[in-house]
């Protein structure tokens, strides 16, 4: 029986689980030793504004690829894999020239329209950014197909040192929020870079794959595609729609804290969960077929392990308002109640996102459908409580206590997910 705890030599799944979280560690520790000093060198509201632009950066790059790099790991050989590989890279070059024709067009009035002139100064780096995201996707997918962490690894560690090291030089000059939004672009470059070394070899592949191969597999996987762009455009903007929803009414300021704090509470544990995550999909799509029952108690075992993980973080973030403004500076010091308007949130990713993976199984319009829902829940909302004039901590509880609900329904799917294989 599988045990993410147990790291004894033999197996594939404790291997890359133990590599990744090293790597992990390192990569996300950066961040948080930096951040005495960032903060003092960017305002809570360059904060704000770089969120804002990430969130929208986050939901377009998560149809930019028609979600094939999820399809990457499922593949039945490396030919089928390099395939779909390039059919991706396609797709995303088209999406990211669309892009950036709209925002030649029409992104000025686009952003008048919704409320959102805070971001007319950045808008042109945004296609750029998400042909970086996007090539990130792709060739991570590869990796977990192959069941060899190790570049992504090496390549979160070198674009956690290169976003770190170039906040601090470029917040030293002044440069507001386009130095955020500079080293998050620069970042992404260097992970794409740092992947695309280990990945040479796969290139041999590419004289194999005629015209009828290429067509009858994107053929074959368009339909899961398409299901897993609806599944991951939901799921993105449940997770990344925040700051675009609470910048029509607060303050940049109110939603730099928000940005910054989950950033701060999500990053220690990114050191296990996002190992655990990536584990866990690469012993899965290897694993379903050969050994269901034991892969479903394995899923059972780690969400347990999760439980126990999140108790010590929920009771840093209860503590937040006691020390928050003390070491990011007077400016943050009512981030800290942000903190702990997170908590019920904060405890359902953790414990729950990182081993849900229904698209293993096929079921990504179980994920779809409750996501659709979710999505407008959280919206109704704030939309409804924000309108009335509650506070932005008083809201924020809300939609988190919201989000925590729909959590425990995606951890009941997963599990009938597995009785049903």
């Amino acid at each position: 029986m599988f045990n993410i705890f147990d790291y004894r030599k033999g197996s594939r799944f404790r291997q890359n689980f133990i590599k990744v979280a090293f790597a992990n560690l390192l990569a996300q520790g950066m961040p948080i030793i930096a951040a005495p000093l960032v903060t003092r060198l960017y305002s809570p509201s360059d904060f704000g504004t770089f969120a804002l632009f990430s969130s929208i950066l986050v939901i377009l790059s998560s149809v930019a690829t028609l979600r094939v790099d999820w399809s990457i790991p499922n593949a039945s050989s490396r030919q089928q894999a390099m395939v779909l590989l390039l059919g991706g890279g396609g797709i995303l070059l088209l999406f990211s020239i669309s892009i950036a024709l709209l925002v030649w067009a029409y992104g000025n009035k686009l952003l008048e329209h919704y409320d959102l002139e805070v971001l007319l100064p950045f808008l042109l780096w945004l296609p750029l950014a998400i042909l970086g995201m996007g090539l990130h996707q792709l060739l991570q997918g590869w990796h977990v197909r192959e069941a060899n962490l190790s570049p992504i690894s090496r390549s979160n560690i070198n674009k956690s040192i290169f976003m770190t090291l170039s906040q601090i030089g470029l917040g030293l000059i002044n440069t507001g929020t386009l130095g955020l939004i500079l080293s998050l672009l620069g970042a992404s470059w260097v992970s794409v870079m740092s992947l695309l070394r280990h990945t040479l070899n796969m290139f041999t592949l590419i004289g194999r794959c005629t015209y009828l191969r290429f067509m009858s597999t994107m053929r074959s996987f368009f339909s899961q595609s398409l299901q897993s762009t609806g599944v991951a455009l939901i799921n993105t903007i449940n997770l990344s729609m925040l700051p675009i929803l609470l910048i029509v009414y607060y303050s940049p300021t109110e939603v730099g804290w928000l940005a910054l704090m989950q950033r701060l509470a999500l990053a220690p544990l990114g050191v296990f969960t996002a190992a655990l995550a990536q584990s866990f999909w690469a012993e899965a799509a290897d694993q379903l077929k050969k050994d269901p029952a034991g892969l479903r108690r394995l899923y059972i075992q780690s969400t347990k392990k999760l439980v126990y993980i999140s108790l010590l973080p929920v009771f840093l973030c209860a503590l937040g308002p006691y020390y928050v403004g003390l070491i990011l500076g007077s400016e943050w010091d009512q981030a800290g109640w942000v903190l702990i308007s997170l908590i019920p949130m904060l405890f359902g990713q953790v414990v729950v996102s990182p081993l849900s993976h229904l698209v293993v199984h096929r079921k990504q319009h179980w994920q779809l459908c409750l996501d659709i829902m979710r999505f407008v829940a959280t919206v109704a909302s704030v939309m409804l409580l924000a309108a009335k004039g509650i506070g932005f901590i008083p809201l924020l509880v809300f939609v988190s206590i919201i989000n925590l609900g729909f959590y425990g329904v995606i951890f009941y799917l997963n599990l009938k997910a597995y009785k049903i294989d």
